[in-house]
């Protein structure tokens, strides 16, 4: 299996990586991703399910705000969405599964969005596990625990 770095993406240290033809954004979500496969876990999808974690919304007042060219002027009345793709799931048709989502170094946004995805899960009542691997020896644990549960 041959992998290849491409362009640095939007998280700090990470490189984005090859392999299969899917572009991963982090050396451990590849080695995850192989690790999966490895141990014949092969009914996963990587990024592919996204969630909405808030809708998008119009605001019934004003705002001022800064801008990015720094003026300070009324803010756009839209509000977009917020959502979250986690990077490994295997969901059922009744949202039953395991999720993966590998972190190294977490940018300061994560762990809030973090709690709202898991408030999310539980709201619209999927029953997962969660998996938060940050380091090689954590994946392989994870994979263990998957196993346990899922393909015994």
């Amino acid at each position: 299996m041959s992998y290849k770095t491409a362009s640095k993406g939007k998280i700090k240290n990470a490189h984005a990586l090859e392999a299969n033809g899917l572009k991963f954004k982090s050396k451990l979500e590849l080695y995850t991703y192989n690790s999966l496969l490895n141990y014949g876990i092969t009914d996963f999808q990587y990024e592919e399910v996204k969630f909405e974690l808030l809708e998008q919304f119009e605001t019934t007042f004003d705002s001022y705000e800064v801008k990015k060219n720094k003026s300070y002027e009324p803010a756009n009345k839209s509000i977009r969405s917020i959502s979250y793709t986690p990077d490994f799931t295997r969901l059922d048709e009744k949202g039953k599964g395991w999720i993966i989502e590998c972190k190294g170094y977490p940018n300061d946004a994560f762990p809030l969005k973090w709690k709202w995805f898991k408030q999310h899960l539980m709201e619209n009542d999927f029953e997962v596990t969660l998996y938060k691997p940050n380091n090689q020896a954590n994946v392989l644990k994870t994979i263990e625990l998957i196993k346990e549960k899922y393909y015994a």
